[in-house]
């Protein structure tokens, strides 16, 4: 079937091979690429679009809003856990907490929602001037928490807003 002219389109990431569909220059993903899930999820998203009169519907319920540093603590837990060898935390631990320290003192209270391109430029280069010589590192684990937030996030919200571990 068609799509009406000024639809926008059900489109493909090249690099993840997620689907996504781009309204009001926000990228909404959909699932893997090609799936009935993804198709479904996209006409679903259309429906509401065109039903609230080619506008994104408005979040009506920002009563739980999840914040960084809960994402950050979430996954900090689930890390005590998986980066051990021998009984004992692992460096990459370590570094992770150095990564969730300076996400916690640059924009912790800040909805998770919030988080983007600009935040992690300011975070990259506050460890520029921290004369890191992690700064590749901990700006790939950055990005990892903003693929996470943006993407993802659905998966760490329990019933009522309560925070889940996806990584368990």
């Amino acid at each position: 079937m068609a799509r009406p002219k000024g639809t926008p389109g059900y489109l493909c990431h090249k690099v993840s091979g997620r689907a996504f569909v781009r309204i009001e220059g926000k990228d909404i993903y959909l699932g893997f690429h090609g799936t009935k899930e993804s198709k479904a999820e996209y006409d679903r998203i259309i429906s509401e679009w065109l039903a609230n009169g080619r506008h994104l519907p408005q979040k009506e319920n920002r009563q739980h809003v999840l914040t960084v540093d809960a994402i950050c603590l979430s996954f900090l837990e689930h890390a005590e856990g998986y980066y051990r060898k021998n009984g004992m935390l692992t460096t990459e631990y370590k570094e992770y907490e150095c990564v969730v320290q300076m996400l916690h003192e640059h924009c912790g209270c800040s909805p998770a929602d919030d988080f983007g391109r600009q935040s992690l430029k300011a975070i990259r280069e506050k460890a520029i001037e921290l004369v890191s010589h992690h700064v590749a590192a901990d700006t790939f684990r950055i990005a990892a928490f903003l693929f996470l937030i943006r993407h993802d996030k659905p998966r760490f919200c329990g019933p009522a807003g309560r925070i889940t571990c996806p990584f368990k």
